[in-house]
């Protein structure tokens, strides 16, 4: 079972796509912009590592251009990968960083993903723990 928060959701999915038989279940929470949504995150990131690059950090700027470029398997990819782990998401929709909206297209192409979204973080904070345990045991029988 592996799981993560933002850009650790996206890395448990990578490994979970790229390594399928090693993974019992994921734990996806609150997944970064993707596809076609990250154009917009991808442009702000780029300039961010353009100006560390120009206040002398080039280690910084290496990092936040690795983010822009970073990005989720297609979902047409994942689609076809049929990946049969139970998969819990979930997200806010005032969380712009993390779109619901790619919560929702993921639990669509994952056969056994179940997404969660609340309309605030507040409510995400507030639910996410019963929610998890509660998805728990539905598949693992355990908390």
């Amino acid at each position: 079972l592996i799981g993560g928060y933002s850009m650790g959701a996206s890395t448990a999915l990578w490994a979970a796509y790229l390594c399928p038989t090693a993974v019992r279940g994921l734990v996806l929470l609150c997944v970064t912009t993707a596809w076609e949504i990250r154009a917009e995150r991808r442009g702000r990131l780029l300039a961010n590592a353009t100006k560390l690059e120009e206040a002398s950090d080039p280690a910084s700027a290496a990092v936040v251009r690795g983010a822009a470029f970073a990005d989720l398997p297609l979902e047409e990819d994942l689609k076809a990968a049929n990946l049969q782990m139970p998969v819990f998401l979930m997200a806010s929709r005032d969380d712009g960083t993390h779109p619901a909206a790619v919560v929702e297209r993921l639990a669509k192409v994952l056969p056994r993903g179940q997404a969660i979204v609340t309309d605030t973080k507040v409510e995400l904070e507030q639910e996410f723990p019963r929610a998890l345990r509660k998805w728990l045991r539905d598949h693992f029988g355990e908390e």
